[in-house]
């Protein structure tokens, strides 16, 4: 698997990995990929996210020792922004 990853537009960074965690700001996993298969042989790619009903089992599974709580927030658009 290759990951294509920009940092503020600049020029792109390629990895090629295995397995993906992404983070958000604090830290917690919000979404994993995991390439299975023959190195080098066509495969498959698993990917999961926050939402899965079985999301902590994945991260143990993935050897990631961290607990993460989602819940959704329900969020109404602002009528206006003001700044002062």
């Amino acid at each position: 698997m290759r990951i294509i990853a920009h940092n503020n537009m600049g020029k792109p960074q390629v990895i090629e990995a295995t397995r993906l965690v992404i983070e958000d700001d604090l830290g917690n996993p919000v979404c994993v990929a995991m390439q299975f298969g023959p190195p080098g042989q066509p495969g498959g790619i698993i990917i999961e996210n926050a939402d899965a009903e079985n999301w902590n089992d994945i991260l143990r599974q993935l050897g990631i020792n961290k607990t993460v709580i989602v819940t959704d927030i329900n969020q109404k658009p602002l009528d206006q922004i003001v700044f002062g």
